[in-house]
């Protein structure tokens, strides 16, 4: 099948296309999710929440003085634990504004040397919004059940190892190394809006949206 024209250059495509694969979602993770000590494993979550609740606070004050408006909150980075798989879908939360940014794998060495595959997933996490968070732990300590008669929150939260606010490097997703502090390069820059912004985006023009943020993070 023959491709129309590229209307984005930057974009390198194929001039045909012979085959095509079915898309597959990233689904809800494995089904087979060890179970946790449920009461240690509930404790250890809420004290990795809470740590993070004076940092969104720190983060929504210094947006706030940069002029951020109402879409103010933290990036966080969840971590699974060897060899399992975070429930993806699960951690997209958009009705709360809690969006899934990016997922990788990393590789780590064990004491004995065995590798283990580490599932990363990157979240934003709006102002406000820890206690959606709070309320799975709740219902994963009463042992809640889902529609099919399973335990409600555990595929989700007994994947999770650790949980902390996100770093550049955890953002950062390109196959090149991350750039030094002091290296002048060229980026193309993809600026996403928050769901409520982006309900009217089409009303507005980019534009004032793209300087500002220019403005914010010091670019040019």
């Amino acid at each position: 099948m023959t491709l129309p024209r590229n209307p984005r250059p930057h974009f390198l495509l194929p001039d045909s296309i012979t085959k095509t694969e079915r898309y597959q979602g990233a689904g809800y993770g494995s089904a087979n999710v060890p179970p946790q000590s449920r009461i240690e494993h509930a404790a250890h979550l809420r004290a990795k929440f809470a740590a993070l609740k004076p940092i969104l606070v720190a983060a929504s004050e210094v947006q706030k003085n940069a002029g951020w408006g109402s879409a103010l909150g933290l990036s966080i980075k969840f971590s699974s634990f060897p060899d399992v798989e975070l429930a993806l879908e699960r951690l997209d939360l958009r009705s709360h504004g809690i969006e899934l940014l990016n997922v990788r794998s990393v590789i780590q060495k064990s004491r004995e040397l065995q590798s283990k595959r580490i599932m990363v997933a990157t979240v934003w996490l709006p102002y406000g919004k820890l206690d959606v968070f709070e309320a799975k732990i709740k219902a994963y300590l009463e042992c809640k059940l889902d529609k099919h008669g399973k335990p409600d929150k555990q595929i989700l939260l007994d994947a999770i190892q650790d949980v902390r606010a996100a770093v550049i490097e955890d953002i950062w997703t390109d196959s090149t190394r991350l750039p030094d502090k002091d290296q002048a390069l060229r980026f193309e820059a993809w600026i996403s809006k928050s769901i409520d912004e982006a309900k009217n985006a089409a009303q507005n023009s980019l534009k004032p949206f793209f300087i500002d943020s220019e403005n914010r993070i010091d670019i040019s």
